[in-house]
């Protein structure tokens, strides 16, 4: 592959981490992707310093004659804007176990999450704090009014045939 032309095809985005991945293929027609991780990427980073960083880190694949500056220098603006909209504050982290940010948990809309198994951490941590919030809402303690102690509740006969228990 290290002698061959490489013809770059699309990009992709991965926000977390921030990746740049960029589809090519080969004089061969093979099909390659090649993954440029960014780091340390925050909201005031400049985006121009990181397309020159980026440029000069992978010339082969992000050439002006392959790729457009304009177009990486839009990614790369895509994935800094992410940072501000996607994350937990410092001062949110620093608030304890079970406590979040006004930040992290302004965005999270938990009836609309189909899997909490592949979000980043910060939006799975604003979710569990909204979860968090639910629950203690709903506790039923020893200090609470309502509260009875080995509760035992009949819910009279199974209304569908459930031979599965039987025995």
């Amino acid at each position: 592959m290290d002698a061959h032309e490489i013809h770059p095809t699309r990009f992709a985005l991965r926000y977390s981490p921030p990746t740049i991945v960029l589809e090519f293929t080969t004089s061969g027609e093979k099909l390659y992707h090649y993954r440029m991780r960014l780091k340390n990427l925050t909201p005031s980073t400049d985006a121009d310093a990181v397309c020159r960083k980026l440029v000069k880190k992978h010339p082969r694949y992000l050439d002006n004659s392959k790729v457009k500056t304009e177009q990486l220098r839009r990614l790369v603006g895509m994935l800094i804007a992410a940072q501000s909209t996607g994350g937990a504050t410092s001062a949110g982290a620093s608030e304890g176990p079970g406590a979040a940010s006004a930040d992290a948990s302004a965005g999270v809309d938990l009836a609309r999450m189909d899997d909490l198994q592949r979000v980043d951490e910060n939006v799975l941590a604003a979710a569990k704090a909204e979860m968090g919030v639910e629950f203690d809402k709903n506790f039923v303690g020893p200090g609470h009014p309502d509260f009875v102690y080995d509760k035992a509740v009949d819910f009279g006969e199974p209304e569908s045939d459930n031979e599965w228990d039987d025995e």
